[in-house]
Parts: structure tokens; C-alpha cells; sequence
């Protein structure tokens, strides 16, 4: 990842009509930071996609997920002709909490059809949550909050070696999708992306993701480890290698 890979994509008319150019004028008159004013967090925490220059109204979105018993994530894009614009990212603890998230903030968009991209650590497991597999209780909340799921099912995860050539070939240009991140609503996910190690293991190189397991500390915050990373792979690899052309209607606007 480079920095010509993030972009900013902030609807500033819609941002203004809420109130932000007066908060900003504030902030500046009083010298104040922009983030300690209250007006700054009550407008902040009531944002849904409408801020997001770079979203395809007609479009639905894609999704990959990451599962695990103390943080689990959505990683949300939309294919552009040779782009994959990583849109926005969630995490919290609990999958039906982490996709009414998803579902308010993406409550405005036209189009409310996911294409969730998952593999074989989707299935057979939710950590004695109930007798569901993510996988089933991911496509149950979506459609409880009336969204529709194109499940599209990539089969056992790929091998540490072939996904971290296949993603770096992808940000090198010479895969079919480039991915680019909104840095905006990715902040938590990039620093994850450019943390992440790599270590030898039996079979060769693999992404280092041995501190998954520890207690959460000030130093090592559960959403900077290789979770959410995990999340963004899968995305990517099934944005990459099974599109689904036939559920994109026409780019308008935005970034391209």
C-alpha cells in the first residue's frame, strides 16, 4: 500500500448543509481542535453514507467479514471498472450489532442488496454464540433489517503465499483490481493493513497473526491487528476472482 492508494471523498455539500462549515469557522475563531467540540460529536456520531462522495448509488455493495470471539468486521467495497474502492470499514464485538451498523449507516443507499463474500471459516462455527454458523446468522441479520444477500461462496480460505502475491500484484497494478481506500472511513483498517507481519511458517510465508489471541492493551488495540486485514483479503479476493457483473448498474459520479 502506498499513499497514492488512499483518497478522500467527503460530500462537503451535504457536510455544510448539516452544519459543519459553521463548526469549522468555530473551531478556527477559538482556535480550538474540531474533535473537542460537542456540536463536532453530536453531528459526527448521526453521519450515514450521504457524507461519501464515492459511492455508487445503484450499486450494491460488497462486503468480507472477519470473525472472532472478541472483534469482528465488515470491510465494504464497490468494484470501478479497474478499481476496488474500499468504502468503509466496521468492527465491534457482536455480528448482529456489527451489521445493524452496516445497515444504519448505509440506510440511504438505493440499493440495499449486499454481495457477501465469504469462505469455509464462515461455516460450521459461531463460537457457541447459538447453533448457527456466521455465515447463516450473517445472511439472517442482514435480511431482518430487509436487505437482500447474494452469498458467494470462495471456498477454503487461500493459502498465505498465493493471497499475499495475488493482493500485492493487485496494488502493483497487474491483477484486474486496484485497490484504493477511502481514508476517511478507513483509518482503523489501513494502519492495520501497514502493521501487519509477516512470519516463516511450515508452508512458507504467512501473515503473522499471532497476537490475535492476547488481552487488549493500550499498545496493541484489537481493531490494529490482522482482523480486520483478514476482512479486507477476502473482499478483495472475491471482488477479484468471482465479480458479479451482473448486479452493477452504471458508475455515476464520484470517485473512479
Amino acid at each position: 500500500m502506498q499513499e497514492w492508494h488512499k483518497y478522500d471523498a467527503s460530500d462537503f455539500s451535504y457536510l455544510d448543509s448539516l452544519g459543519y462549515d459553521r463548526i469549522i469557522e468555530e473551531a478556527q475563531q477559538e482556535r480550538y481542535s474540531i474533535r473537542s467540540l460537542s456540536n463536532f460529536s453530536t453531528l459526527h456520531s448521526s453521519l450515514d453514507c450521504r457524507t461519501d462522495a464515492d459511492l455508487d448509488p445503484m450499486a450494491p455493495l460488497c462486503i468480507g467479514m472477519d470473525y472472532n470471539a472478541n472483534i469482528n468486521w465488515i470491510v465494504c467495497g464497490q468494484p470501478r471498472g479497474n478499481r476496488l474502492n474500499v468504502l468503509k470499514s466496521f468492527y465491534v464485538s457482536k455480528i448482529p450489532a456489527l451489521i445493524a451498523d452496516f445497515c444504519t449507516y448505509y440506510a440511504p443507499h438505493a440499493n440495499h442488496s449486499v454481495i457477501y463474500y465469504y469462505d469455509a471459516t464462515a461455516l460450521g462455527s459461531n463460537y457457541a454464540v447459538n447453533d448457527q454458523d456466521f455465515h447463516w446468522v450473517v445472511v439472517h441479520e442482514f435480511e431482518r433489517h430487509g436487505w437482500s444477500v447474494q452469498d458467494v461462496y470462495l471456498c477454503n480460505p487461500m493459502r498465505h503465499d498465493e493471497k499475499y502475491l495475488l493482493i500485492n500484484q493487485g496494488f502493483s497494478g497487474k491483477q484486474r483490481l486496484m485497490p484504493y481506500f477511502n481514508r476517511q472511513n478507513n483509518d482503523d483498517l489501513i494502519l492495520a493493513i501497514q502493521s501487519a507481519g509477516v512470519e516463516r511458517g511450515r508452508n512458507g510465508f504467512r501473515k503473522n497473526k499471532s497476537t490475535e489471541k492476547n488481552p487488549e492493551s493500550e499498545e496493541d488495540l484489537l481493531e490494529h491487528r490482522t482482523d480486520g486485514t483478514d476482512a479486507f483479503d477476502t473482499l478483495y479476493i472475491g471482488c477479484e476472482k468471482i465479480p458479479q457483473h451482473d448486479f452493477y448498474g452504471f458508475s455515476v459520479g464520484g470517485v473512479r
